[in-house]
């Protein structure tokens, strides 16, 4: 993809759509953690004031200018976003901690479980669930809607973009604990991701209690840490 290509910015027209179909209460998931080598998969469930009518919806537009998925926006952002989603928004976080991940043995059965945890964290159940990227959770009492992400990037919904920015700096909030918890790993810098000093810092200190021992990468940098 072209570095030159602008990037969309996510809209409320799924909402709208879902506003004219006769749903009022529209929550939107995304997740994140999946492929981590530790921490947990987070699912976020964010349900915006959505409104009959048009002025509003422009007024809602506006006050949320700037989220879009956390990865098309800068770090140094995403926090800021996050207090002004929470400030508008209903919020539900579902975490399935590393255990859990490998007790399950599926990422997607490990989603679909946060996804609902998410969900359920709402004080108020929505009508209907956007999904990003999925297509169905049996998990879900809910209706479903796949939303698909936009050909250049990123999702098309603002209410799924507004998801994105507060798991991740939940997510990553959480991993900079576990770094004071567990030090030496890098967590707060990879954020339990994989990469080379992560896999090193696994052979040289072991798993910590929050690495995924199913991993395919913790298991061989805990071979080669009790080789030496």
């Amino acid at each position: 993809m072209s570095p030159n290509l602008v990037k969309p910015p996510p809209t409320l027209d799924t909402e709208r759509q879902l506003l004219l179909e006769g749903f009022r209460t529209i929550g939107g998931v995304d997740e994140v953690g999946v492929g981590a080598m530790a921490g947990p998969i987070v699912a976020g469930c964010v349900v915006l004031p959505l409104s009959a009518s048009e002025a509003d919806l422009e007024r809602l537009t506006r006050t949320l200018e700037g989220v879009k998925d956390s990865g098309h926006t800068p770090r140094r952002f995403r926090s800021g976003l996050d207090v002004t989603i929470r400030e508008v928004a209903a919020v539900g976080i579902g975490v399935v901690d590393a255990g859990e991940i490998d007790a399950i043995g599926s990422h997607a059965a490990a989603v679909e479980l946060a996804t609902a945890r998410a969900v359920e964290e709402l004080a108020l159940a929505p009508d209907v669930v956007m999904l990003d990227g999925l297509s169905a959770n049996p998990l879900l009492k809910q209706p479903v809607r796949r939303v698909p992400k936009h050909p250049l990037g990123g999702t098309p919904s603002l209410t799924i973009a507004a998801a994105s920015i507060v798991i991740d700096v939940f997510r990553r909030g959480l991993m900079s604990e576990y770094e004071r918890s567990y030090p030496g790993y890098g967590f707060d810098k990879h954020f339990g991701y994989p990469n080379d000093v992560h896999v090193a810092n696994v052979a040289r200190l072991g798993p910590s209690p929050i690495h995924h021992r199913t991993h395919r990468l913790v298991i061989g940098a805990t071979a080669l840490q009790k080789q030496n």
